[in-house]
């Protein structure tokens, strides 16, 4: 069991894939944060999503009364690479304008 700063990480260093409860664990919180957030803070949200993720399923990046961008990428690292990089124009247009 590995630890970042004493704090145990689920799935760090672990060579098994996270279980079925702890993935619905972090949906379920995720869930419970967005539903506290109102109408002009989910306005102020991008979310940036490739066309195809292998790791993270899209209707998972789906955030309701946030903002969308679908990048013309294929595969986790490669779009999170484009998005912090050659993407990220788009990342800072929307911060300007918020």
């Amino acid at each position: 069991m590995e630890t970042i700063h004493g704090i145990y990480v689920p799935g760090l260093g672990d060579d098994k894939p996270r279980g079925q409860d702890e993935a619905w664990s972090v949906f379920a919180t995720k869930s419970k944060t967005l539903a506290s957030f109102s109408p002009q803070q989910l306005g102020k949200i991008l979310s940036i999503r490739p066309l195809y993720d292998g790791r993270v399923p899209l209707a998972d990046t789906k955030i309701d009364g946030a903002h969308e961008q679908t990048i013309w990428t294929f595969g986790h690292f490669l779009s999170i690479a484009y998005a912090v990089s050659l993407g990220k124009r788009h990342a800072i247009q929307f911060i300007k304008q918020s």
